[in-house]
C-alpha cells in the first residue's frame, strides 16, 4: 500500500458519498465500494468491527 494514512480526507469523503447517489450508474456504486474497503485496509480498520462487514463482504463476492 503505498499511502498510510488517507489525503485530504474530507474531499475524498465527500466525493466517495456523492459516488452513492442512486442516479448514477451501477458500476460507479460498486467502485466507490472499493475504494471504501480500500480505505478501511489502509487504516487498519476490520470492516466487520466497523458495520460494513455486510456490505463490503456481500460486495467483495459478488465480483466476478
Amino acid at each position: 500500500m503505498q499511502f498510510k494514512e488517507i489525503p485530504r480526507k474530507l474531499i475524498v469523503a465527500k466525493r466517495l458519498a456523492q459516488c452513492l447517489n442512486p442516479a448514477l450508474p451501477t458500476g460507479v456504486h460498486q467502485r466507490a465500494l472499493d475504494v471504501y474497503a480500500h480505505i478501511l485496509a489502509v487504516l487498519g480498520v476490520s470492516p466487520k468491527r466497523r458495520g460494513w462487514g455486510g456490505v463490503l463482504n456481500h460486495h467483495t463476492s459478488q465480483k466476478v
